[in-house]
């Protein structure tokens, strides 16, 4: 036990002071350390050597700013498991206390939910690391992570599975959602039955970013109908997506979709190196943007991308309906500024247009 614990003592250290999205400065002195292991017999107290059996027992035990670390046991956690503000979630080995990355070999712990929508509700300033999330094949609109009105969130090192029209990460109806992290993840659709990878809804403020995320399916016949896709109105956010992969089918309409609602307001997207490939036909998109009636000011950067589309599809489509600017560079080499209800359409590129040259440092400066 000894043994265990000078193992732990370094990951505990790092646990209570590393960059908690707010929690170290909210919580300085109210950390707790819980484990939780399906595989105890007992139901534990949430201790090392005696681990809480059940995970939603344990999550109502659990206080705002409370490390959890659950282990694989021996089976899947059921449930719908509501974390509290500026807690972390954290799916580890049985060797030796670690997050277990996607690229090793390592077994993770599984969460699913067998009776109702959504596997992992989020609060504010969390972290979901660690785990496979598998949600409710049996319910319309489930997801594997979905979080209403939150503020900050850290996603890393999932696999994540969805389906029936359902999303592998919902985060929706937030004033201000500060940053939201996606990185590392396997965001798998699990039928054909038009289901999302992340879906950014109905959110007014602050930044997301994307990275190194693998979009697809759970089978060669399986996938997503889009893998990210946002829709706000009267919003200030931003966008990074970067270094995804996204892996279409003959259900995929899209990969990244994004579309802007409202008078006021702005939107910075930025897609850098990211591969696509679609095998779905008209009316697919490698990437949509378009900038509704009345929609805010966008800025647009597309870099170092790799789309491949068939040739019935479009490998970018960019819309403004508004009267606002939209502002875009693609490459470096095509910039300029779409006029109102003015269209770019093409497989590779739209045919030629007349572009307006911008600075692109000054239009986009701010957002």
């Amino acid at each position: 036990m000894f043994k265990q614990f000078k193992q732990l003592l370094p990951l505990l250290i790092f646990t209570l002071f590393s960059t908690c999205y707010g929690a170290c400065e909210l919580c300085p002195d109210g950390t707790r350390v819980l484990f939780v292991n399906n595989s105890n017999t007992l139901p534990g107290n949430g201790s090392l050597n005696n681990p809480y059996s059940d995970l939603s027992f344990a999550l109502s035990q659990s206080n705002p700013c409370d490390v959890i670390y659950v282990f694989p046991g021996d089976g899947p956690y059921d449930g719908s498991f509501q974390l509290l503000d500026n807690q972390r979630l954290l799916g580890t080995t049985d060797e030796a206390f670690q997050l277990c990355p996607l690229t090793s070999s390592c077994t993770t712990p599984t969460l699913i939910n067998t009776t109702s929508t959504t596997v992992v509700k989020l609060a504010n300033n969390n972290e979901v690391s660690g785990f496979t999330i598998i949600s409710n094949p049996a319910l319309m609109n489930n997801a594997a992570i979905a979080g209403e009105g939150i503020t900050n969130a850290l996603i890393t090192d999932n696999s994540l599975v969805t389906y029936q029209a359902g999303k592998c990460v919902f985060i929706f109806n937030a004033v201000d959602i500060g940053t939201v992290t996606i990185t590392r993840c396997n965001c798998l659709g699990g039928d054909l039955n038009a289901s999302l990878g992340i879906l950014i809804f109905g959110c007014f403020a602050g930044s997301v970013e994307a990275d190194h995320n693998f979009f697809g399916g759970t089978t060669a016949s399986t996938g997503l109908s889009q893998a990210f896709t946002a829709v706000s109105p009267f919003n200030h956010l931003s966008y990074s997506l970067t270094h995804n992969t996204v892996i279409g089918n003959t259900n995929q309409s899209g990969a990244f979709i994004f579309a802007t609602f409202g008078t006021t307001g702005s939107q910075s997207i930025n897609i850098t190196d990211n591969a696509i490939s679609l095998t779905q036909g008209s009316p697919s998109f490698g990437i949509l943007c378009y900038n509704e009636l009345n929609g805010g000011t966008c800025c647009l950067n597309l870099l170092n991308n790799t789309v491949v589309v068939p040739s019935t599809a479009s490998g970018y489509v960019i819309w403004n309906a508004s009267s606002n600017p939209f502002y875009f560079n693609i490459d470096n080499s095509n910039k300029g500024t779409l006029t109102v209800n003015a269209p770019i359409l093409g497989a590779i590129f739209p045919p030629p247009m007349t572009f307006t040259p911008v600075s692109l440092t000054t239009d986009c400066e701010g957002f």
